[in-house]
């Protein structure tokens, strides 16, 4: 099991994403086997999504990898 840190959606998406929303995001792609997203508390900006990862057997993907993923996913549904 990986952990993510998803800070980087905070700075694309001007609003709230639901975890759930995230959750669906990192399970669909392909090296991904199952994800849960939880809330980090963060001095600066109240929040951050934290996600954990579990990757499918024989499959890889860096925590760089799913961050980009996740961003280029949530841009293109704006």
């Amino acid at each position: 099991m990986m952990m993510l840190m998803m800070m980087m959606m905070m700075f694309i998406c001007s609003g709230e994403v639901a975890p759930a929303e995230l959750e669906a995001l990192l399970v669909s792609h392909v090296a991904v086997q199952d994800a849960a997203v939880v809330s980090k508390l963060d001095e600066r900006r109240g929040e951050l999504p934290t996600a954990f990862v579990v990757l499918k057997p024989q499959q890889s993907a860096t925590q760089d990898q799913l961050q980009h993923y996740v961003a280029g996913s949530l841009y293109t549904s704006l």
